[in-house]
């Protein structure tokens, strides 16, 4: 690195760097409510996309405050879209 190099932060991979940062903090307070919950759930749904790709797309029910609350948690490939693999991805 020089002296006066003017970076652009415009890479693919730095972008994917920026977007996975963003969304592990985006994360924390909700980890943090699911934890100080009485309870909880997780809602998974399956889906291969069109060029064949499984996925499994994960939110969180929980209480806080007295409010039901339900959140987006991620996406998960999955290796076998059967109930079994679902299962396996989910625990």
């Amino acid at each position: 690195i020089l002296p006066g190099e003017i970076f652009h932060y415009t890479s693919e991979r730095f972008m994917q760097e920026i977007i996975l940062a963003m969304g592990e903090a985006a994360l924390e307070p909700i980890k943090e409510e699911i934890q100080n919950s009485p309870v909880f759930a997780l809602l998974v749904d399956e889906t291969t996309d069109v060029s064949i790709i499984k996925q499994m797309i994960v939110y969180g029910r929980y209480i806080s405050n007295g409010e039901t609350k339900t959140r987006f948690l991620g996406i998960v490939e999955l290796s076998d879209g059967r109930a079994g693999g679902v299962f396996c991805s989910a625990k």
